[in-house]
């Protein structure tokens, strides 16, 4: 029973944590994206710190950090994704004041993100043609992915998409389509252009260009990403493509095949130089103009053979000798790259000067990746007059990006003596903190033999974390009526009064590379063969 003239309370306490980070940009753990550039964003703790760090192919880099604002809102924006690979991404939040490297010391768990890069496009078409009718209404088109790995599947809303198709005479229809497996799409509705004498039965239908046909990720399907868009029986065409040839029927029909992949021709078929004049017409004229190895590129029904080995050298030259002075472009540098490499390996040899240029410009812009990663180290550091010992990692971690590059690298970190001003600032602090630490510990002096008639005092040994003691002369010498005292070195050596008891003083210096500190201690000594005390002062 409650006692009367007593009252009750709800007692409620309200503990708030930090906030998990967390990615709302991308929204969900796996995407696909198309392209060179990902805006991250996402959600922290107001006011803690962000890092973000990139894993391709098992290996990882620090991509940058930014700060939540007041609402716990963060972004990283332009962040560079590697083309064509899982792109896998971590955050991790730190208080203010506070860092850590690849997630040391991080204020709460981590939150990963994976971007899949590359095109949603495919690498082969099947037409099931229900009712044998050729390209008709209700058949179903079974795509093969690219990047199969990135788990590619039709968006649920693709009910009305459209996609156009060539039947290689030039004559295009558009069809309508729906989505009926991750895969699939069914053929809703089939409509030709006015006057168009369209082959519905075409072994070599090709898909030209689409509308509403999107993958999970709203990722429209990309007609030039694709090695395989030709739809329909016999020989399958798998759309544009180039390498070299070797010649082969195929399924009783006459086609070239380039790097293992069939190509069909037909009577209106086009051989070209790569300089646009004509060579051959015809499927029987291509097949008997063209020889094993010739590097050509098909488009459409048009096919290009390439240049000889000297015309395809210059080319490379050209792109080479336009190089901007004194350091190429990482666009001009790729364009000549790539150049190089799609070259015959007949080329190749003919343009090995060409290529000696574009590995010293490869390895140039290498050079400055690692000079710009450093520089950006050293940018995000706290001023001199700001770091703590908190800061080492940070600094210990822009030291050693900086160390291993060479000599030309290092005088290109225009901000270098940052770093040196930060690593002083932090030896001053780490030998601060080492001072007081050791005046902590300094509680009390050792007397050697203290019941002796000449007792001693002497220095401390040094502290464990490098800092060191020294005692001074004694002062404030009182009560010595009859002949006790003290010598000034060290050790000290006492000398026993006659008469009486006396005290004096003695200063401990506690000294650790610029910095210094001080503790002070009283010494009684009794007549007789009484103990010496050491008493602390302050």
């Amino acid at each position: 029973m409650k006692a009367e003239n007593t009252s009750s309370w709800n007692i409620t306490v309200n503990v708030t944590l930090a906030a998990d980070v967390e990615f709302t940009n991308p929204a969900s753990e796996v995407v696909t994206f198309d392209g060179y550039n990902y805006d991250l964003s996402g959600e922290a703790q107001a006011n803690h710190s962000v890092k973000v760090y990139r894993t391709v192919d098992n290996s990882t880099q620090y991509i940058g950090t930014t700060v939540a604002d007041s609402n716990g809102n963060w972004t990283l924006k332009a962040v560079n994704l590697a083309q064509d690979k899982a792109n896998k991404f971590v955050a991790y939040q730190y208080a203010p004041g506070k860092d850590g490297v690849n997630g040391a010391g991080a204020e709460s768990a981590s939150s990963v993100v994976t971007i899949n890069e590359g095109a949603f496009a495919s690498t082969g078409i099947k037409l099931t043609d229900n009712g044998d009718n050729g390209l008709s209404v209700t058949d179903v088109l079974e795509f093969s992915f690219l990047n199969s790995n990135y788990g590619h599947k039709f968006n649920d809303n693709v009910k009305s998409g459209t996609i156009t198709v060539t039947d290689g005479q030039s004559q295009t229809a558009t069809l309508t389509v729906k989505k009926v497996g991750d895969n699939k799409l069914e053929v809703t509705k089939v409509e030709k252009d006015t006057n168009s004498t369209f082959n519905f039965k075409s072994s070599t239908i090709s898909i030209t260009s689409t509308s509403g046909v999107v993958n999970q990720d709203q990722l429209a399907y990309n007609v030039s990403a694709s090695t395989g868009k030709t739809l329909g029986s016999g020989i399958v065409n798998p759309g544009n493509g180039s390498g070299y040839v070797s010649l082969a029927p195929v399924a009783g029909n006459e086609a070239i095949v380039v790097d293992g992949i069939a190509y069909p021709l037909n009577s209106t078929t086009v051989l070209k130089d790569d300089l646009g004049a004509t060579i051959a017409v015809g499927a029987a004229s291509i097949v008997s103009t063209l020889k094993a190895g010739d590097q050509v590129s098909i488009n459409g029904n048009t096919i290009t053979r390439s240049a000889s080995v000297a015309q395809q050298a210059a080319k490379v030259a050209a792109l080479v000798s336009a190089f901007t002075s004194p350091n190429a472009t990482q666009a001009e540098v790729t364009a000549a790259r790539t150049a190089f490499n799609a070259l015959s390996p007949e080329a190749k040899v003919a343009a090995v000067a060409s290529e000696n240029t574009i590995k010293a410009e490869e390895a140039k812009l290498v050079s400055a990746g690692k000079v710009n990663n450093v520089i950006g180290l050293i940018a995000a550091l706290p001023a001199a007059a700001d770091v703590t010992v908190s800061h080492k990692a940070q600094i210990d971690a822009a030291r050693a990006a900086y160390a291993p590059l060479t000599a030309t690298e290092k005088a290109a970190v225009t901000n270098y003596t940052t770093l040196t001003a930060a690593e002083a600032a932090l030896t001053v602090a780490e030998d601060t903190k080492a001072v007081a630490d050791a005046k902590a510990a300094l509680t009390s002096l050792v007397v050697t033999t203290p019941n002796a008639a000449a007792p001693s005092i002497g220095s401390p040994s040094a502290h464990a974390n490098g800092a060191t003691y020294a005692i001074g002369a004694p002062t404030s010498l009182t009560g010595n009526a009859n002949g006790g005292g003290a010598t000034t070195a060290d050790p000290i050596v006492i000398t026993r009064d006659g008469s009486s008891q006396f005290t004096f003083e003695v200063t401990v210096t506690i000294t650790k590379g610029a910095a210094t500190g001080t503790k002070v201690f009283v010494v009684t000594v009794p007549t007789g063969t009484d103990a010496v005390t050491v008493a602390l002062k302050n």
